[in-house]
């Protein structure tokens, strides 16, 4: 009963938004879904307009926009205390652009960027203190470029170079306080060149680049 209560009172809080549209959110738990499409139960029609979904307490969990069954537009998620934990814009069903999902306490937790559903862009993951854990970029869903991460105090801890989701280029290992593990060059996924591994300086096939 709360939470049809609970319901009842977000619809009325989403009426003037949607108004213009003739429709109140719908509980996406009264849908039927069939892969990444909601339909109706009684028809088996995509449904189209403003959705909400909650949690067993009552409190909001999804707030979003279906269009031909999938997630069209603004899309947001909250954790059962109340915090926001992810949000992005969907284009039929797949994340086009930023994507930020968050921990319990609110802080962010990762950022990605999307082009037709598919990772191609920055992406940033956190510690729970909001202190850059990992760093790197994507082009059409592999790894590009320096991937960087960080120990908590902040300093670098590991590179590794990546060209179309395969190392290519300097790798190193660091410590907290900045001493070198491990560093070195690697060729389309195989070391090359002089390395230093434990203090140890180690020789490998010549690169080619």
């Amino acid at each position: 009963m709360a939470k049809r209560t609970y319901l009842l009172l977000l619809i009325t809080h989403f009426l003037p938004s949607v108004i213009l549209h003739g429709q109140a959110p719908t509980d996406l738990e009264s849908l039927v879904r069939i892969a990444d499409v909601f339909m109706d139960p009684t028809s088996m029609e995509p449904v189209d307009g403003p959705v909400v979904r909650l949690w067993e307490s009552g409190e909001l969990r999804v707030v979003a926009r279906l269009k031909d069954g999938r997630t069209d537009g603004p899309v947001k998620m909250y954790h059962d205390n109340g915090e926001l934990s992810y949000e992005a814009v969907h284009l039929l069903g797949k994340p086009e652009g930023i994507e930020k999902t968050y921990f319990l306490t609110g802080s962010l937790f990762e950022e990605r960027t999307y082009r037709a559903g598919v990772y191609d862009g920055p992406f940033r993951k956190y510690y729970g203190n909001n202190v850059l854990n990992y760093s790197g970029g994507y082009e059409e869903g592999l790894q590009d470029g320096p991937w960087l991460r960080y120990h908590e105090n902040g300093s670098l801890n590991v590179r590794v170079d990546f060209q179309r989701g395969i190392q290519h280029g300097m790798t190193e290992n660091l410590s907290a306080e900045g001493e070198v593990r491990s560093r070195g060059m690697m060729e389309e996924g195989a070391q090359c060149g002089k390395w230093i591994e434990e203090l140890i300086s180690v020789t490998y096939p010549d690169c080619k680049f």
